[in-house]
């Protein structure tokens, strides 16, 4: 007879990756809507995990700047409007945003 048996370490592998799947999911649930950097605009992945900027920087050879500053635009553009009711007149500007999420505990 092996010791312990094959079934129940089968069954404490299993648990054990369940265990740290569920982890992950309430971790990740946690920094997207609980955190306090949530409010913050950006891609989900990159509130989620480590795992967005990783790949920008590992993978990508250091693109992780240049994909800042495409973050900036895409999720920063704000529109302002001044009118001066007197005189009919209104401008619109259009500004990037000042602060972009771009990882679970950091904002550009």
């Amino acid at each position: 007879m092996q010791y312990p048996p094959a079934s129940f370490t089968k069954h404490v592998l299993a648990f054990s990756f369940v265990a740290l799947l569920l982890r992950q999911i309430y971790v990740a649930i946690h920094r997207l809507f609980f955190h306090p950097l949530s409010g913050f605009p950006g891609p989900l992945l990159a509130g989620a995990t480590s795992l967005y900027k990783t790949y920008y920087d590992v993978f990508k050879g250091g693109e992780m700047l240049q994909k800042t500053h495409e973050l900036h635009s895409i999720y920063g553009a704000y529109f302002f409007e001044f009118r001066f009711p007197q005189v009919h007149l209104g401008f619109f500007f259009l500004l990037t945003g000042p602060v972009v999420r771009i990882g679970p505990n950091e904002v550009s």
